[in-house]
């Protein structure tokens, strides 16, 4: 027990200087897309694989939905933003879990994560993407901490310099759904494209 839980706080201190990181690298300007096709199945099975037995710690599970879908903008943001919302779902639910999954709309790809958390009142629903804003709901005895409030600051701030829509609902005591919608690639790219998707610094 006392290992697990050095492990945890450990753990917990990385995501937080990991989101500090991403903050200082976005409004330092430092982040520059790189653009490519490529299919999302691989991208929410790797996010699935990281933030999954954190899930299950609490009786959770968090399921993606198959999908051939490919879609054009960075990987390496993309998958940024799309643990983000993982981890922030993880965070908010008690009982249930998370799923990813996407569907085309039209020319573009909309990503959803959806969770059977604590969902988010109406009242508090233009400010979730602000910085430093913790809503209730997170015990705080959770593994990964109640966090500092900058996972979603972080997602608004990614989607902004990549040019896509971010997008929630919500019902209180039912869960929520976080969104980015994302141009649509007709094909997956070439090895090449899929070689260059390295995996993402966790920002939890």
């Amino acid at each position: 027990p006392l290992v697990a839980s050095v492990r945890a706080s450990v753990e917990a201190l990385e995501g937080l200087f990991a989101q500090l990181l991403d903050l200082s690298q976005l409004e330092a300007g430092a982040l520059h897309p790189a653009p490519m096709a490529f299919a999302l199945e691989p991208l929410f099975a790797r996010v699935a694989a990281d933030l999954g037995p954190q899930a299950i710690a609490h009786g959770l599970a968090v399921r993606t939905m198959r999908t051939r879908l490919a879609v054009h903008t960075d990987p390496v943001l993309l998958e940024r933003i799309v643990r983000n919302f993982v981890a922030n779902a993880v965070r908010y639910t008690r009982a249930g879990g998370v799923v990813v999954g996407a569907r085309r709309c039209a020319n573009a790809v909309r990503i959803d994560v959806i969770d059977t958390g604590v969902g988010i009142a109406a009242a508090d629903r233009a400010r979730v993407f602000d910085e430093f804003v913790q809503l209730g709901g997170v015990p705080r005895h959770h593994a990964s901490g109640r966090g500092m409030g900058l996972g979603l600051a972080i997602v608004r701030g990614l989607a902004l310099l990549l040019g896509h829509t971010i997008d929630m609902d919500s019902a209180p005591g039912r869960g929520s759904r976080f969104s980015i919608t994302v141009p649509r690639a007709t094909c997956a790219g070439s090895r090449q494209a899929s070689a260059a998707m390295r995996p993402a610094i966790p920002s939890q």
